[in-house]
């Protein structure tokens, strides 16, 4: 049986806005970091897709929207990540000091996207993922809880 990855003792709060202020956020980092985050929280949920086709063999009804949802979003911030990197990389060049902190949550970040976009779609096409495929995306986890804290 699949077991979770540790979950999140207490992550800092996410910008507090109002309901029509929602759509005006940008993506930064650590935003990405608690969506990425939660999608993993998502999958390994007792009630979550890797839970449903363990025990019953497929997917519930509702899993299978939300999943190619997950692979979209996991999209977006992916390319947002790589763009991030770039960036940092590139003024690192200039200034070898600066963005190391959020060089290394941007990359944690990339690298737990790319474990859930293959976890994600393993379950899609009706498979659980391999034990190596899940415990990357636990130890993905584990990275960004580690970026975020020397962040």
């Amino acid at each position: 049986m699949l077991t979770p990855p540790p979950g999140p003792e207490e992550l800092p709060p996410l910008v507090e806005v109002g309901e029509d202020e929602r759509e005006l956020i940008r993506l930064g980092l650590p935003q990405a970091a608690h969506e990425l985050l939660a999608m993993v929280t998502y999958l390994t949920a007792g009630d979550g897709p890797l839970e449903a086709v363990a025990a019953m063999g497929r997917l519930g009804d509702v899993h299978p929207r939300v999943l190619a949802r997950m692979r979209e979003r996991v999209e977006v911030i992916a390319n947002f990540l790589r763009a991030r990197i770039s960036f940092f990389i590139t003024e690192r060049r200039r200034d070898p000091d600066s963005f190391g902190a959020e060089l290394e949550l941007a990359g944690a970040n990339l690298v737990a996207s790319n474990a859930l976009a293959l976890v994600v779609d393993r379950l899609i096409s009706g498979a659980l993922p391999s034990e190596t495929e899940f415990d990357r995306l636990g130890d993905a986890a584990l990275g960004i809880y580690a970026a975020l804290e020397a962040l």
